[in-house]
């Protein structure tokens, strides 16, 4: 969580929650959660369905 802060900082900024409840997946995948939240900014939900489908995937 913390290296994904610090290299998206902006995307922490604009989504704190995610970065709390989703470390694993911003730490396994941080580029696809910068897209996701960058997209999604303002849906938690659906940036957090669209991370597992893409970590499945």
């Amino acid at each position: 969580t913390a290296d994904v802060c610090h290299r998206h900082p902006d995307v922490c900024h604009r989504q704190p929650d995610v970065c709390h409840r989703q470390p694993d997946v911003c730490h396994r995948q941080p580029d696809v959660c910068h897209r996701q939240l960058m997209f999604a900014t303002g849906s938690l939900m659906f940036a957090t369905d669209s991370l597992v489908f893409a970590t499945d995937s």
